[in-house]
């Protein structure tokens, strides 16, 4: 039991949860989201196993530095192995497991019956999660496969051509959609099981953009897709690739290690996927090429632009009083990580105990997004006492943006001019 591999009897065992990761288009940082995620999920305590799916150009092994891995998925291929469950490799990382992809002279795309079969294999694997490295030159397996019982998380950019790639590919499920449920797509759609994850911004206005592209996808394509998290560009992870060692294995903390903390609690406090999820499989899918957004991304930005926090605060509605946890706040509002139900209009106080003087504002409830804890209240009367907030969080972002100038030292300690 020590060894972090003892699982209960096959009988008694769950379905694993898959999370399948993948890049809306090349170059994004997919594989290296998937690898931190997977280690912070490993710290939460179940055991993890990574599946480099990427058969064009597999990075896994190379980013946790391992030198001899078992064979893994290529071997199965060949029928060297007969399961994936004999090819899971040590990380070094308790509770992580890696299964190598093929190596890029050898990498090629599969016909969809082994594709099948091997979807079949990965729900055996002996692990609690497993989390998929889709890879950007088979990321349509993103919708042909990962549906029943698998969340599908987009990793994109913040830059124009990376979210005009990542819209092409949500307007293909959007057709796939029409073409296999016809008049019932959009209920079809509202089960996508997807997230998307920012990656490489440097401003708050940067990971601003990516709500307003989720509120974009959602009114254009009724796809939705939550923001999971935002990562900012950063030499510490430049620095990890080249040493071969994930951003969450080595020392040190940062913005981007609570970010990814962050998104791992998300995944798993998400409800167990039913099998009604969105299907999307299709022989023959629509070849849809990137291209300008339907309308200017900037008209679904807010006015009054969010800044990230890691707060404590309490909320109180009818009597109850409930520990939260503030992910951003602007002028008019803020997000909230809570664990008791809440519902559109339910009004109340926000308490900001972490700060100096505990401020509080009076608040209502906008938006829930139950899968993932989080609601959106707005102030009741936002000015003197949202204003302190916003020059709080903007001191915290102006010290981080130092920070990544001058290099990483300390955490930055919570403002208290607030």
């Amino acid at each position: 039991m020590g060894s972090s591999r003892w699982r209960p009897p096959l009988g008694r065992r769950r379905a694993a949860r898959v999370i399948a990761v993948a890049g809306g288009g090349p170059g994004v940082g997919a594989s290296v989201v998937a690898s931190n995620l997977a280690v912070a999920l490993a710290g939460l305590g179940p055991h993890v196993v990574l599946v480099d799916l990427d058969l064009v150009a597999a990075r896994q092994q190379a980013l946790f530095g391992l030198k001899r891995p078992l064979p893994g998925v290529q071997a199965w291929l060949d029928r060297k192995i007969e399961t994936l469950e004999a090819s899971l490799t040590s990380t070094g990382i308790r509770n992580l497991h890696l299964v190598t992809g093929a190596t890029p002279e050898r990498g090629r795309a599969l016909p969809a019956d082994q594709r099948y079969a091997l979807m079949t294999e990965l729900a055996h694997l002996d692990g609690d999660v497993v989390v998929v490295d889709v890879g950007a030159a088979n990321r349509e397996d993103l919708l042909d496969f990962f549906s029943t019982r698998a969340l599908r998380v987009l990793v994109s950019g913040p830059d124009r051509g990376a979210i005009e790639t990542s819209f092409a590919f949500l307007k293909g499920a959007s057709l796939r959609a029409e073409s296999l449920y016809g008049e019932g797509a959009r209920e079809a759609l509202a089960r996508f099981r997807g997230r998307i994850v920012g990656n490489n911004t440097r401003t708050p206005e940067e990971a601003e953009s990516f709500h307003a592209f989720s509120r974009l996808v959602r009114d254009h394509l009724g796809i939705p897709l939550p923001v999971l998290g935002c990562l900012r560009g950063s030499d510490r992870i430049a620095q990890s690739i080249a040493a071969q060692r994930p951003l969450l294995a080595r020392r040190g903390l940062d913005e981007n290690v609570r970010a990814f903390h962050a998104m791992a609690e998300a995944l798993m406090m998400d409800g167990v996927i039913s099998d009604d999820a969105c299907e999307l499989a299709t022989d023959v899918p629509p070849e849809i090429t990137a291209g300008p957004l339907p309308v200017d991304l900037r008209s679904y930005l807010r006015q009054y632009p969010r800044y990230p926090v890691d707060w404590a605060a309490r909320l109180e509605l009818e009597g109850r009083i409930t520990d939260v946890r503030v992910l951003d706040v602007s002028f008019t509002g803020a997000a909230i990580e809570v664990f008791s139900d809440l519902r559109g209009g339910d009004r109340g106080w926000l308490r900001f105990e972490q700060l100096q003087g505990q401020p509080a504002l009076a608040v209502v409830v906008r938006n829930v997004v139950s899968t993932v804890r989080r609601i959106g209240v707005s102030f009741e009367e936002p000015g003197e006492t949202s204003s302190r907030l916003v020059a709080a969080a903007s001191a915290l972002a102006a010290a981080t943006e130092r920070r990544h100038e001058d290099g990483p030292g300390r955490p930055t300690p919570v403002p208290n001019s607030a």
